[in-house]
């Protein structure tokens, strides 16, 4: 069975479809609260991100309470290190007050029966084999890196991504 693809959030038509995108993906659910007060944080953090005194054109969002979105247009001038160690800055920040985890790059999330469910990387391969995630199975890519990427490839089949490799 194929699970229904999820609409994907519409990012502000204002940015270039170049504009840089990071994705932070929280080990569990985010509760509706927890999801708004993150928010807030991290609107108060675009409203005041800044590169080489120059503010950034900025976006954040939180998505299906689960995902962390950051997003620069760089189409004026690029987001120098220290503008995206302030970025890190605020979501290590987020991760404390919340008590989760947004940087563990080795737990990959998928959809399964409509829910959002993460499974180790080291896992995958048992995973398919148990019938677990098939071909069909949804997952987030969250190693994309701009907008266009994100508008065609975040939510794909695993049979579209790096990740078919381990089907037989």
């Amino acid at each position: 069975m194929t699970e229904k693809i999820l609409p994907v959030t519409e990012l502000p038509m204002q940015f270039n479809d170049a504009s840089r995108i990071w994705i932070y993906q929280c080990d569990r659910d985010l509760s509706e609260q927890e999801s708004s007060n993150i928010n807030k944080k991290l609107q108060h953090f675009i409203a005041s991100w800044n590169t080489h005194g120059k503010p950034v054109k900025g976006y954040a969002d939180v998505l299906y309470n689960r995902f962390i979105l950051l997003m620069a247009d760089e189409s004026n001038f690029t987001v120098s290190g220290c503008s995206i160690d302030s970025s890190v800055a605020v979501i290590r920040e987020i991760e404390k007050i919340n008590q989760i985890f947004l940087f563990n790059r080795n737990d990959l999330a998928f959809l399964i029966h409509n829910n959002i469910v993460t499974i180790p990387l080291n896992e995958i391969a048992n995973a398919i084999k148990t019938g677990i995630v098939t071909a069909d199975t949804l997952y987030f890519n969250n190693t994309i890196q701009n907008k266009q990427e994100w508008q065609t490839s975040w939510i794909l089949p695993i049979s579209q991504t790096w990740l078919s490799r381990y089907l037989s």
